[in-house]
């Protein structure tokens, strides 16, 4: 993709060593210093430091070194994406949408096109942006709110938080609950990077309730987790009521007294044209 001279740089930088780089190109190292000499005469840089202190790298030889590393990258995977013979799709969800909302869904996607390819991870909303940006991905699933300027994304779902306790918590029956009545009994939450988390956050903010690092009583990144800590009687937590199965309404209830609920919406999101098609799709199922 690039020059030889730019090869040769590259592997003279990442070596760290004129020497070392022309033995990886199997070329001697004169026709190596050469190569570098034209290179930053035509760029007008100097690239390398060749006095005996100092980084190897000038600044500019940092800079034009991860750029050539960027862009190698980037092609091997637009290669490796050409070549692959299936049609294939990466999803990334968020893990309350990944375990308990989309999964049959994207099971009903696979058994209707068979020819489909379906790599999927589960992680929280931050990474999963994350790796959209990097081209990791192909589709979100996210929650809460996504800017519609960086972003081309279709609503699949609205759903509802509500604070969640035990069937052997006092809040159960307790009338006009404040939310300092919340913290004393220990509230769970989702850790930093969680679009569940920052969807409580702002609704709670809406209601005047700042909820300070010091109100949270453990912060946990496994939704089963909290479920089984609110269920024991560990504390309180706001949940989605699609966590909730027909056995576990035996041992865990939402507090009705504290009625702020957390409205938020279930958005696929992509980047490539192509690839919205599958909001429909799984709207349907």
């Amino acid at each position: 993709m690039f020059e030889r001279k730019y090869k040769v740089f590259k592997a003279v930088a990442k070596n760290k060593s004129f020497t070392a780089g022309a033995n990886e190109l199997y070329v001697t190292q004169p026709a190596v210093s050469k190569l570098i000499k034209e290179l930053e005469i035509e760029l007008g840089l100097i690239l390398i430091n060749r006095k005996k202190y100092g980084d190897f790298l000038t600044e500019e030889g940092k800079f034009l070194y991860e750029y050539i590393c960027d862009i190698e990258e980037k092609n091997d995977v637009f290669i490796r994406r050409l070549k692959e013979k299936k049609n294939t799709i990466r999803i990334g969800t968020t893990k309350t949408i990944g375990s308990y909302y989309i999964i049959d869904k994207i099971g009903m996607l696979k058994k209707e096109n068979e020819d489909l390819s379906i790599h999927m991870i589960v992680e929280n909303t931050t990474e999963i942006l994350k790796k959209l940006e990097e081209g990791q991905l192909d589709i979100a699933i996210v929650e809460g709110d996504i800017d519609s300027n960086r972003y081309d994304s279709a609503v699949l779902y609205r759903d509802l938080l509500s604070l969640y306790c035990s069937c052997e918590n006092e809040l159960r029956s307790r009338e006009d609950l404040s939310y300092v009545d919340i913290v004393k009994n220990n509230l769970i939450m989702r850790e930093k990077g969680s679009g569940t988390r920052d969807t409580i956050f702002k609704t709670l903010k809406k209601h005047d309730i700042d909820i300070l690092e010091s109100d949270i009583f453990m912060e946990i990144s496994d939704i089963e987790g909290i479920k089984k800590l609110v269920m024991n009687n560990f504390g309180v937590a706001y949940l989605s009521d699609l966590m909730i199965n027909d056995n576990e309404k035996e041992k865990i209830v939402q507090v009705k007294s504290f009625d702020i609920k957390c409205d938020r919406s279930f958005t696929m999101i992509w980047k490539d044209e192509t690839f919205k098609k599958y909001s429909e799709m799984l709207k349907d199922y």
